[in-house]
C-alpha cells in the first residue's frame, strides 16, 4: 500500500514538473503583468513546492505596477500538502461564536456549542496535529483583525475566518515548508486594503482637503492670533471666528481676519 501511495506522489510530481515547462502558457495564464524576475521566482517557488497552477493552488496578482507582485497559494494546496507528510495526524478547524462554551487550555480547545442563537462571530481556530509531538499546533484568529466589511467577508465571514486560521495553522506546524508564503485568506485581507486605498483616494480627489496654514513660529500674525487665544480662552476665540465666518483657519488673510474680530469682542 505505501509502495502504491509513493508511485502516485512521485508521478503526481512529474506530472506537475511537466506543467511547468510550458512557461509561456502560465505567464499568460496566470502572470501577465509580473517582471520577468518576479515570473521567474513565481515559477521557482512552483516548481519547489509541486503547486498546481491549473487547478489554482499557486497564483500572482500585481496590484501595483510600483510594487512587488503578490503571490499566493490555495488553502486546497494547504491541506494537500500537508496531508502529504508522513507525520501529519489530522487537523481540526472551527468557527468560534460568542454564545458559545469555548476554553483555550494547557496548547488544547475545549468547545461545546448547540445548533442555533450561537451569538456573533468572534473568530476561528485551527489544531494540526502530528505524530510523536504530544501537543497539537493551536492557531486563534480574532475576526476584528481580519474583517475589514470587503469582498467574501460581506457574506461568508465565518468560512473566511475559518481559511486564515487553517492556513496559519498549516504555515506553524509545517514552518519549514510554508516558510514566506502568502495563503489564499491572505489574498482577501491585502485586496480589501487595496480597495480601502483605492476609495480613500476617490474621496481625497472628490474632496480635496484644503492647503492649511504653515505653523510658521517667525510668522508675526501667527505669533499674535495664538496669543490672543491664550488670552481670550476658546469660548471667545470660536466667537470671534464665527464673527467672521472662518470654520477653520487656513491661510494668513483668515488669520488676521480672526484676530481683528479677537480684539473687537475683548474690547465690546
Amino acid at each position: 500500500m505505501n509502495q502504491a501511495i509513493a508511485k502516485t506522489e512521485k508521478n503526481e510530481i512529474m506530472s506537475t514538473a511537466a506543467i511547468w515547462r510550458n512557461t509561456d502558457k502560465i505567464r499568460e495564464q496566470f502572470a501577465p503583468t509580473l517582471t520577468p524576475v518576479e515570473f521567474d521566482f513565481f515559477c521557482s517557488l512552483g516548481m519547489g513546492l509541486n503547486a498546481n497552477p491549473f487547478i489554482r493552488e499557486i497564483w500572482a496578482v500585481k496590484y501595483d505596477s510600483k510594487k512587488p507582485a503578490s503571490i499566493f497559494l490555495g488553502r486546497d494546496f494547504f491541506r494537500r500538502k500537508a496531508q502529504e507528510q508522513p507525520d501529519y495526524n489530522g487537523h481540526v478547524v472551527e468557527a468560534v461564536y460568542e454564545n458559545d462554551d469555548c476554553n483555550f487550555e494547557n496548547g488544547g480547545v475545549s468547545h461545546k456549542w448547540g445548533a442555533s442563537k450561537r451569538g456573533d462571530l468572534l473568530g476561528a481556530y485551527c489544531l494540526v496535529y502530528r505524530k510523536n509531538i504530544d501537543h497539537p499546533f493551536l492557531v486563534y484568529c480574532d475576526i476584528k483583525e481580519y474583517d475589514k466589511g470587503f469582498s467574501n467577508w460581506k457574506t461568508m465571514k465565518a468560512t473566511m475566518i475559518k481559511k486564515v486560521a487553517e492556513t496559519q495553522g498549516f504555515k506553524m506546524a509545517y514552518q519549514g515548508i510554508f516558510k514566506g508564503a502568502n495563503s489564499e485568506a491572505e489574498k482577501d485581507i491585502i485586496e480589501c486594503n487595496v480597495i480601502a486605498e483605492e476609495e480613500k483616494t476617490t474621496t481625497q480627489q472628490t474632496h480635496p482637503e484644503p492647503q492649511r496654514m504653515r505653523e510658521n513660529p517667525k510668522d508675526k500674525v501667527w505669533l499674535r492670533l495664538n496669543d490672543a487665544k491664550k488670552a481670550v480662552g476658546d469660548e471667545l476665540y470660536n466667537n470671534a471666528k464665527t464673527e467672521c465666518n472662518v470654520t477653520e483657519i487656513y491661510s494668513l488673510s483668515d488669520a488676521r481676519a480672526t484676530l481683528i474680530a479677537i480684539e473687537t469682542l475683548a474690547n465690546a
